[in-house]
């Protein structure tokens, strides 16, 4: 498992990769359930923009005002 996060200046959105969904299954091999990091490095280079625009972020965090 990994996330994929985007922040702004007022919100966090926050997505969690894991093993067994589709889009890391297709995109990064697996040994006991890890990936190597430079494979993730490359997944996220390449595919994070697209998973993110195709799914809903599993957490939201608002920043404090101050």
């Amino acid at each position: 498992m990994f996330f994929v996060g985007k922040a702004g200046e007022d919100v966090t959105f926050m997505w969690a990769v894991f093993a067994n969904m589709p889009v890391a299954e297709n995109h990064l091999s697996f040994l006991d359930g890890k990936a190597k990091a430079e494979d993730v490095k490359t997944f996220l280079a390449t595919y994070a923009d697209a998973f993110v625009a195709a799914n809903e972020p599993q957490v939201t965090l608002e920043h404090e005002t101050r």
